[in-house]
């Protein structure tokens, strides 16, 4: 399919209290000169299970360049993360080259005290670890629970279609989304994701539009 290429930095200046406390910098670049010479570039609001709202189309180019930044904090049960992403893609056969861009904003609190695992070796985040898995059993004095771990998120995120050389293109506009969302970790191998995601766009064939989204998740992995 062609040729990729990528590397990432990063700096943690801060780890602490086996990652209860924690600072992540970091920049990565990825070229990526794709065989068939057309690239196309879409987003979904955040849910899997929905369509694509803005896409670039098939667009003839013969190489793309992708720049990011990330950068992460974790305060004990408070976390910000964000990433922002610039795209140099050179068009081929009467296209224009054309810049593309897109961001996020996630931030996240456990209310029953755990923190997101930073892995300082690898540089991500790994598994939530519940100070008490979630459980229920009689007992002589009633029913006696652990109730897992209890995590609130709310996320932003945006993308931008709109370069002049996409101005033909039906599909193509900018879209933004703000998801909020509640967690519930049985164990380090099991959640239920409950979220609310209000998406909109400006797109070129239908001007501005927006939604209400519910999604409900259960996710059991090994």
């Amino acid at each position: 399919q062609g040729i990729r290429l990528g590397a990432r930095g990063v700096w943690t200046p801060v780890y602490t209290a086996n990652g209860r406390g924690a600072v992540h910098l970091g920049g990565s670049v990825q070229y990526v000169d794709d065989a068939n010479d057309s690239v196309k570039f879409e987003n979904r609001p955040e849910v899997h299970q929905n369509n694509r709202w803005v896409s670039t189309g098939n667009y003839d180019a013969s190489e793309y360049t992708i720049f990011g930044l990330e950068m992460a904090g974790v305060y004990g049960p408070a976390s910000l993360q964000s990433e922002l992403f610039y795209t140099d893609v050179n068009g081929i056969g009467g296209n224009a080259d054309m810049d593309l861009y897109g961001a996020y904003v996630y931030a996240s609190y456990f209310l029953t005290g755990e923190a997101r695992n930073y892995e300082n070796d690898e540089k991500v985040f790994g598994r939530v670890k519940p100070n008490t898995n979630f459980w229920i059993v009689p007992t002589c004095d009633g029913p006696a629970a652990g109730w897992g771990a209890w995590e609130l998120a709310a996320r932003w995120s945006y993308v931008d279609y709109t370069d002049s050389a996409l101005a033909a293109v039906v599909s193509a506009g900018q879209m933004s989304d703000v998801t909020l969302g509640v967690n519930w970790y049985w164990n380090p191998y099991t959640r239920f994701m409950f979220e609310y995601v209000h998406p909109w766009l400006t797109r070129n064939d239908i001007g501005a539009a927006e939604a209400d989204i519910l999604g409900m998740r259960m996710q059991v992995d090994f």
